[in-house]
C-alpha cells in the first residue's frame, strides 16, 4: 500500500471542517426574516456543501495505492480506479495538471491515470519511490504470467 498519511489526514481534516462548518449552517438557519423559501434555499445549499465536505473527508482519508496479486487499485479523492496488471504499461513520475509533479499509472491504451496520493513531496522522495516500486511490482508479474504461459 502506498500513501501519504500526513497529506491524507491534512485534506481529511481540511474537508471535515467545511463538512462541520456548513453543517452547523444547515442546522443555524432560523428564519430571520427569509421567508420559507430562503430558509429552504440556505439549509438545502449549505447540507449539499456539508454533504460533499463529509464525504471528501472520508475519501482524502483513504487514498492511496494499494497494489496486490490482480492488480492495482488506486484511490483517489474523487473516484476509484481498479487496474489488471496486464492493463498497465508503466508507471512514471510526471507532470499531470493541475499538480506539477504526480504518479501517473500509464496504460496500454495510453490513458493516463494519475495517483494523487503520489503528488510530490517536499520532505522525502517517497512519490518517486513508490512510483518504481510499482514499476518492479509490474515488472514481477509480468515475468510471472510469462513463465505460467
Amino acid at each position: 500500500m502506498y500513501r501519504r498519511l500526513a497529506l491524507n489526514a491534512w485534506g481529511s481534516l481540511c474537508m471535515a471542517g467545511v463538512g462541520i462548518a456548513f453543517s452547523v449552517l444547515a442546522v443555524d438557519a432560523a428564519p430571520h426574516g427569509k421567508g420559507v423559501a430562503g430558509t429552504v434555499a440556505i439549509v438545502v445549499l449549505a447540507g449539499a456543501v456539508a454533504v460533499l465536505g463529509w464525504y471528501l473527508a472520508v475519501r482524502m482519508a483513504i487514498q492511496g495505492v494499494i497494489a496486490d496479486e490482480k492488480g492495482v487499485l488506486i484511490r483517489n479523492g474523487l473516484r476509484s480506479h481498479r487496474l489488471r496488471w496486464d492493463e498497465i504499461d508503466h508507471f512514471e513520475y510526471g507532470r499531470c495538471d493541475p499538480w506539477p509533479r504526480i504518479g501517473l499509472a500509464v496504460l496500454r491504451s495510453g490513458r493516463r491515470i494519475a495517483m494523487v496520493s503520489l503528488q510530490r513531496g517536499y520532505i522525502s522522495h517517497f512519490p518517486e519511490q513508490a512510483v518504481e516500486a510499482l514499476n518492479s511490482e509490474r515488472q514481477q508479474h509480468d515475468a510471472y504470467a510469462t513463465a505460467a504461459s
